[in-house]
């Protein structure tokens, strides 16, 4: 379903680093009581091999690779314990690499009519200089990039697909990338967990702003 204007429908915490698929077991996490034992059995599309991982929850899906450490929800009311659920495995699994990490913020948007879309397109690009060399030019997909206003190193990007292909749409997303490769520390996972810790709220607020903006100009 499309959210109101403004609301964040899904959320996702990436990773970047070097890591062990074969631990990210549902059994592992009930082990170490972060999930229940109810809610590990009942996982589903479990896969765990010493190179990938995956398995969903009700409201989450986990997946791993040696190089990427995914979690997702399209569940707003479980958006915190997303973050509750990486944040725990992450202080225990402390010394794991993590070079960057991403808070990804997404929603679509419903419009009435592909005039709508256009409309909006037509306010955040000036469509009228492409016509030059275009016929009936269109604003498939506009990704904005900005630096970041905090300590971390990295950017926040927004992107935005007025002709997203799921009904009458429009597609944001709002990705606040954090760099640590450049940290002089080791790059440890504790980090991120900082990030998942003091910016997670901030982070949120920073998304919801740019979706409710661009939700106002349609």
């Amino acid at each position: 379903m499309s959210g109101r204007t403004g609301e964040v429908t899904a959320a996702s915490i990436v990773f970047i680093g070097s890591f062990n698929p074969k631990i990210f077991h549902p059994a592992w996490f009930a082990s170490e009581e972060l999930l229940s034992k109810e809610e590990a059995k009942a996982a589903s599309d479990v896969e765990v091999t010493g190179l990938y991982a995956k398995f969903e929850l009700e409201w989450a899906t986990i997946e791993v690779t040696q190089e990427r450490f995914s979690a997702l929800s399209n569940q707003a009311p479980m958006f915190e314990a997303l973050r509750d659920l990486v944040l725990g495995a992450f202080r225990l699994l402390r010394h794991t690499p993590v070079r960057a990490m991403g808070l990804n913020w997404s929603t679509y948007l419903p419009v009435d009519s592909d005039e709508q879309s256009h409309r909006l397109a037509d306010k955040v690009v000036p469509i009228e200089f492409w016509r030059s060399f275009l016929e009936e030019p269109k604003v498939r997909s506009l990704t904005i990039e900005g630096v970041r206003m905090d300590s971390y190193n990295g950017y926040a990007r927004l992107r935005v697909e007025p002709f997203a292909r799921r009904g009458k749409s429009i597609f944001v997303i709002f990705n606040d990338h954090f760099d640590f490769s450049a940290d002089e520390e080791p790059r440890a996972a504790r980090r991120a967990t900082d990030v998942l810790s003091e910016d997670w709220n901030p982070s949120y607020d920073r998304a919801s702003n740019a979706i409710s903006a661009i939700g106002a100009v349609l």
